[in-house]
């Protein structure tokens, strides 16, 4: 499928759906590689306790939320935009005593806490 073509209709749209490749999964029905997730809820919904729980099973190639099937033992960088890592800690102690985790497999950082990306100098230090 070239890279170049912006827009998919006819048939081109027709060759793209017929070449198209089954994607792989990092958690099936769930992430895919070369893709992005974004979770979406108001404040308190639960999506940083749903997005660790998942982080967690992942890590050790655990079911995800015992239903979604990950392909391999997945690494992740969790890069905190809010919140003190401490909660984070807290939330991983208590999963722990239901879920095995593979530490080896989880980096988090708040390096990024309170950057404003769309401010220059901001920008410029999130990618020093």
């Amino acid at each position: 499928m070239p890279d170049e073509i912006n827009f998919f209709y006819g048939d081109s749209l027709k060759e793209a759906i017929n070449k198209s490749e089954e994607r792989k999964y990092l958690i099936d029905g769930f992430l895919y590689e070369h893709s992005a997730l974004l979770l979406y809820a108001g404040d308190g919904m639960g999506k940083s306790c749903l997005t660790l729980q998942a982080i967690l099973e992942g890590s050790s190639n655990q079911r995800v939320f015992g239903l979604f099937e990950t392909s391999k033992c997945l690494r992740t960088l969790w890069i905190m935009a809010e919140r003190h890592p401490l909660e984070v800690f807290e939330r991983i102690q208590q999963m722990e005593k239901l879920i095995p985790v593979k530490h080896e497999n989880i980096a988090i950082t708040k390096a990024l806490q309170g950057l404003n990306l769309l401010n220059d100098n901001h920008f410029v230090k999130a990618l020093s």
